[in-house]
């Protein structure tokens, strides 16, 4: 069925043009976050994106960041076709924390990449990675010798926006959920 009507309409992603991203890493108390930039590093560097990488920023930093990172989209001439966004830092449900330990709501990482604010990357694919915790509560984890519970708490990602679309935003971890090692920190 390869050959069907549907299939033959299906439109695949050209990814033959120029490839962004932009890493916001916070090191201070951030267990692993070293090894976080170095694979990322490697896989940018491997996939052929030209990317930035932003350290230790406060959550009005980073804000600009991503906000100067788009506006850089929107104004190249280069046919680009894809973008990476990963943020590498503490956090709580919906935001991810600055070295101020002020808040950056995870939809200002998102929405600015919509049809409507960059029209560039309309109806190309953009991905969202968000390594942080997203609650006080430790995943517990399962034991290596035992199947996982049939029980297991649903997941459920916040709405967002019908023109936010052609975007995969991926968690670190569950809502509520801190993420293995991570220190409880206190605002």
């Amino acid at each position: 069925m390869a050959n069907s009507r549907i299939q033959q309409e299906f439109d695949r992603y050209n990814l033959k043009g120029q490839r962004r991203a932009l890493m916001l890493c916070i090191k201070k108390d951030h267990i692993g976050a070293d090894s976080n930039l170095k694979i990322m590093k490697q896989l940018f560097t491997d996939y052929g994106f030209l990317y930035e990488i932003e350290i230790d920023k406060t959550a009005k930093e980073m804000k600009k960041a991503v906000s100067d990172f788009r506006d850089a989209i929107n104004r190249s001439t280069e046919d680009i076709s894809c973008v990476f966004v990963v943020t590498t830092s503490h956090g709580t449900r919906d935001v991810i924390t600055g070295v101020d330990n002020k808040s950056l709501s995870v939809k200002d990482i998102i929405q600015p990449f919509g049809d409507e604010l960059c029209p560039k990357m309309k109806g190309k694919p953009k991905v969202f990675i968000i390594n942080a915790c997203r609650g006080k509560r430790d995943d517990s984890g399962v034991p290596v010798d035992t199947a996982a519970d049939k029980d297991t708490q649903t997941y459920r990602s916040s709405r967002v926006a019908p023109c936010i679309d052609d975007m995969l935003v991926a968690y670190s971890a569950m809502t509520g959920q801190r993420r293995d090692g991570e220190e409880k920190r206190s605002k």
